[in-house]
C-alpha cells in the first residue's frame, strides 16, 4: 500500500475508517476524478475491500480486524462500537462528508447484504443514492424498501 498511514496496521489492504486522513484523501482524490468524469452519478463500489486479511469466513475476519487493530480497536471501543459498525461508519461519512462536495447528483454503491464487505447503511444515506444490488432478488426489495 502506498499510503500505510491510511490503512489498518494488521491488514494493510483495508482503509482505517476511523481516521480523518482517509476522508481528507478521498475528498481530494474523488474531487479530481469528478473533474475528469463529468457524469452525474459516481459509482464508489464497496465490493473491492482488500482480501489479504480474509479467509473463507470473510466478514467475521474483516470485522475482527477493525476490533484488533491497535488504531481502530481503541477508537471503536471508546465510542461503544464494534467492528460490525466500521464499514457502516465509512459509508455514512463518505455519503455525508465526502460526496456532497463532488457536485454529483447521485452516489452509487454496491449492495449485497450477505457478502463479506459490509454494506452501506442505505436507510441513512441520501435518497438519491443508487444501490447496485448484487445477489438475490430480495436484496433489491430491501434496497427499495430502505428508500
Amino acid at each position: 500500500m502506498g499510503m500505510p498511514e491510511l490503512t489498518l496496521s494488521i491488514c494493510p489492504s483495508v482503509l482505517d475508517v476511523t481516521s480523518d486522513k482517509v476522508y481528507e484523501f478521498l475528498s481530494t482524490f474523488l474531487l479530481e476524478m469528478a473533474e475528469w468524469f463529468p457524469d452525474e452519478t459516481m459509482m464508489l463500489g464497496g465490493d473491492e475491500v482488500g482480501l489479504a486479511c480474509h479467509n473463507s469466513s470473510g466478514k467475521a475476519l474483516l470485522q475482527s480486524a477493525f476490533e484488533l487493530d491497535p488504531k481502530t480497536g481503541p477508537w471503536l471501543r471508546a465510542r461503544n462500537l464494534s467492528g460490525d459498525n466500521a464499514t457502516q461508519l465509512f459509508w455514512h461519512r463518505v455519503s455525508h462528508d465526502v460526496f456532497p462536495a463532488l457536485n454529483k447528483s447521485n452516489l452509487m454503491v454496491w449492495y449485497c447484504p450477505t457478502c463479506h464487505t459490509g454494506d452501506p447503511p442505505l436507510t441513512s444515506m441520501s435518497k438519491t443514492t443508487v444501490a447496485n444490488v448484487w445477489g438475490d432478488i430480495t436484496y433489491g426489495a430491501q434496497a427499495i424498501k430502505s428508500g
